[in-house]
């Protein structure tokens, strides 16, 4: 069930992401850095301060507690096993 709703939360994100306008390049710039800095947290196996950085959408749907326990590459092989 957890898995389902981390799989559902992370294509909803996704999926939104790709709805902002171009027409606002500083806004398209800032949101790219601020990923890229959540994800080089994640990399680097930081995961409490990554929990600290993520959208509300994902704090809502994984606690910190699920997020910091779980290796990452779990939550990663869950999304992947979904895709198939």
């Amino acid at each position: 069930m957890k898995t389902t709703v981390v799989c559902l939360s992370l294509a909803a994100i996704i999926s939104l992401s790709g709805c902002s306008s171009a027409s606002n390049p500083q806004a398209e710039t800032a949101a790219l850095t601020a990923a890229g800095s959540w994800l080089s947290l994640v990399d680097e196996q930081k995961y409490d301060e990554s929990w600290d950085e993520a959208a509300q959408i994902f704090m809502g749907v994984v606690t910190k507690e699920q997020w910091t326990q779980q290796p990452f590459s779990a939550w990663f092989w869950a999304l992947q096993c979904q895709e198939q």
